[in-house]
């Protein structure tokens, strides 16, 4: 997949020579990675149920209130799975998405949840880095959207180190740590 993703990136010509292999090859092994385990979730019901009980238990053995932080397909999951399960969402007292992909897959998510209404009755923080693939800044666009948005710049140029700063950029994490902290909260 990896490579037909290049070939049809430089469709004939040796894009390489003119910008290098850094953003472009990154970002085709951040979809070669990633989007077949993205499509595998929202297109195989299977593989749904199975991610969904997964989450189920793990919600199920730890003890309320949880602060629930979810990352890229995370965020989608766990907006999937409150919703089909309110009772065990009431245990979850804040809901933090970190560049949530829900922008680029709401056609597809709306097959699976109403993207109309919120994931759970939890406080629901969206850290969003500006240079991200995902477009996480846009995750309210055409959904319910979050309650607080907390927008930050970690990368200048390059979408996918953006999308990939978030657990090592020493801003990213200060700002997860401030919207763990429920108390910190200004609303961006």
């Amino acid at each position: 997949m990896k490579r037909d993703l290049w070939e049809h990136a430089v469709r004939g010509g040796d894009i390489r020579e003119t910008l290098g292999r850094g953003p472009v090859d990154g970002f085709i092994n951040l979809v070669a990675d990633n989007f077949g385990d993205i499509f595998s979730y929202l297109l195989n019901d299977q593989v749904y149920q199975q991610v969904n009980n997964r989450f189920y238990r793990a919600i199920e053995e730890t003890p309320a209130p949880i602060t629930l932080v979810a990352y890229s397909l995370g965020s989608m999951i766990s907006f999937c799975a409150q919703q089909q399960r309110p009772e065990l969402a009431a245990k979850i007292s804040h809901f933090i998405t970190l560049g949530s992909p829900i922008f680029w897959f709401r056609k597809w998510l709306n097959k699976r949840t109403q993207l109309s209404k919120p994931p759970g009755p939890a406080l629901w923080t969206n850290l969003a880095v500006r240079i991200d693939v995902a477009c996480p800044h846009l995750v309210g666009y055409s959904t319910c959207g979050p309650d607080v948005t907390i927008e930050c710049e970690l990368e200048k140029y390059n979408p996918v180190k953006g999308h990939l700063a978030y657990f090592s950029h020493p801003e990213a994490l200060k700002e997860l740590a401030r919207a763990v902290d429920a108390r910190s909260f200004t609303v961006w």
